[in-house]
């Protein structure tokens, strides 16, 4: 694999792992790639129950702490302080529970795209082929619209926005 390949030219990554830019990679070498680094997806793992969840989020020891201080909040009479911490306790743990469940679904929508399709260029043709089959060293061809299926160093390109709300919440494309 290529290290830090932002210091990398297209070119030279390209032939790092024995591709062309123009031509993408030739079958024999697709092959030995899916065989070496398997398929492009998110390894499928059975998802955590909400049960689950809530009991991961109840076991942190920070719960503990702040149990045990709403407890002596109510054994000293400070029946405020410890409604207060209790309060905090459910609002932690409500947070850590909704932001886990979001984070198994964007997991999921994940794992759909791997069955989506994409362009590629093979042995100098183009390739409509699953994104699960995408290799180091395969030249995607993307459109307007398309999601990045993988990984990937851009080559070419022309007028590019990217929509970054995913990442940044920035709702306007970015250049």
């Amino acid at each position: 694999m290529v290290q830090n390949p932002h210091t990398v030219t297209p070119r030279e990554i390209a032939e790092r792992l024995c591709s062309d830019l123009y031509e993408g990679l030739d079958k024999k070498k697709i092959a030995l790639l899916l065989q070496d680094y398997g398929p492009n997806q998110i390894p499928k793992e059975k998802p955590k129950s909400r049960w689950r969840i809530m009991a991961d989020q109840l076991l942190d020891p920070i719960i503990y702490i702040l149990a045990i201080a709403a407890v002596l909040a109510f054994i000293f009479g400070d029946s405020l302080e410890g409604i207060a911490i209790l309060a905090v306790i459910l609002i932690s743990v409500s947070i850590g529970f909704f932001m886990e469940l979001q984070a198994i679904r964007s997991l999921e929508a994940l794992r759909k795209m791997g069955q989506e399709t994409t362009q590629c260029v093979r042995s100098a043709k183009i390739h409509e082929i699953k994104v699960a089959q995408l290799v180091p060293g395969d030249v995607i061809l993307l459109q307007s619209g398309d999601m990045v299926p993988a990984d990937a160093r851009l080559i070419a390109h022309d007028n590019l926005t990217v929509k970054e709300s995913a990442l940044t919440g920035e709702s306007v494309p970015v250049s």
